[in-house]
């Protein structure tokens, strides 16, 4: 009886080992699925960081471009502009506050408001109306000829300032005085 105990206890523990070992050996297995799979992750997470980072680069550098383009396109439709309103009257400077059609405008208005006030006080404090007009004429040129003097003081004054004056250099991408 002692014989087949110990026969049995030899006859479950061979199957036990090999149950044993293979559980071992799965288990090794296992452990280097884990570390494969962790080598794998941390190839993918510096993949994934070095793409992010890549993006970011080609951003900055698409916000630049997309800065130079607004910069052309802004220099491209002043040059254009100022092309099309170059010696050509008919086209005319929204921002310009003396163009022809304001200054036509208040002349008009100068003839329809203050001209025939003036005209219609003179008549009517007995002046003929060709004296009327004779009058209002020389004084609208006494205007002109003293607004000519004027700017031409102003002109030569400017001119006399301006002559004075150094001129530096300051490249066109300079950022500040300090880079000159």
């Amino acid at each position: 009886m002692i014989n087949i105990e110990r026969n049995l206890s030899r006859t479950k523990g061979v199957p036990l080992r090999r149950h044993k070992q293979k559980l071992k050996d799965e288990n090794i297995d296992w452990k280097e699925r884990w570390t494969n799979t962790e080598k794998e992750k941390a190839q993918l997470k510096s993949a994934y960081d070095s793409e992010v980072l890549k993006s970011h680069i080609e951003q900055a550098q698409i916000d630049d471009l997309e800065r130079e383009r607004k910069e052309l396109l802004y220099r491209l439709s002043k040059l254009a502009g100022d092309t099309l309103t170059h010696n050509n009257s008919n086209i005319a400077n929204l921002g310009d506050l003396y163009r022809p059609s304001i200054l036509s405008d208040i002349y008009c208005e100068l003839y329809d408001n203050e001209w025939t006030d003036a005209f219609q006080e003179l008549t009517d404090h007995g002046l003929a109306e060709k004296d009327a007009v004779e009058m209002l004429l020389n004084i609208l040129l006494m205007c002109f000829h003293k607004c000519r003097e004027i700017t031409w003081e102003r002109y030569q004054t400017l001119k006399h300032i301006m002559s004075n004056i150094d001129i530096v250099h300051i490249p066109r991408n300079a950022k500040n005085l300090s880079q000159v």
